[in-house]
């Protein structure tokens, strides 16, 4: 395997884990590359390559990493049965005044559901995300143009490993202030 890329865990990471006997681990960016096949009765773990054996390995470029921290309420509503997304803040006044002009009724159906909300863990220091400002807690709000919570984690993890040079614009929240910061993804090793 060539260019592997590795992380090392520190003294806090390893103090409940014996030392003793440890050469290792392996992490899911190697083992998703193999098959694993166990042999109970002869006590042996044997690897077989498969398609993702030879895929180059990816590592976040934007100098953040970004962790799934609970849920977040959002209202999902619609007007006279249609959805929240059809709508921009224009239309929504003319349906409003057009509404009130015509007597029509208005129906507005709130439905409040969970969604995941997603902080910044860690800034790597002279990063491109640490350049722009971002820091350790804030909660992501939009990520190009579109809310956090519409993205799976693996989205956003592959989004800020993709690739060098792409624009990278996030709205967050730090201590209840919304901020909005760009910046280029750029490799390091």
């Amino acid at each position: 395997m060539k260019e592997v890329k590795a992380s090392f865990p520190d003294s806090i990471y390893t103090q409940r884990i014996s030392l003793i006997d440890r050469e290792g681990s392996l992490g899911g960016d190697i083992l998703h590359r193999f098959n694993l096949i166990i042999d109970y009765s002869g006590q042996k773990i044997s690897f077989k390559k498969n398609s993702f054996c030879n895929k180059p390995f990816y590592y976040s470029i934007s100098g953040m990493i970004v962790q799934h921290r609970g849920y977040t309420v959002i209202n999902d509503y619609d007007i006279n049965g249609i959805k929240k997304e059809s709508f921009t803040e224009k239309n929504e006044a003319y349906l409003g005044v057009d509404n009130i002009v015509s007597e029509q009724k208005l129906v507005i159906s709130n439905n409040f559901v969970l969604k995941p909300k997603y902080e910044i863990t860690n800034i790597r220091p002279g990063s491109s995300a640490d350049l722009a400002g971002l820091k350790k807690g804030d909660i992501l709000l939009q990520v190009n143009g579109i809310n956090a919570y519409k993205y799976k984690l693996s989205d956003l993890n592959n989004l800020f490993s993709s690739e060098e040079g792409k624009k990278i614009r996030i709205k967050i929240k730090r201590l209840g202030i919304e901020v909005k910061c760009k910046f280029y993804l750029k490799k390091i090793i």
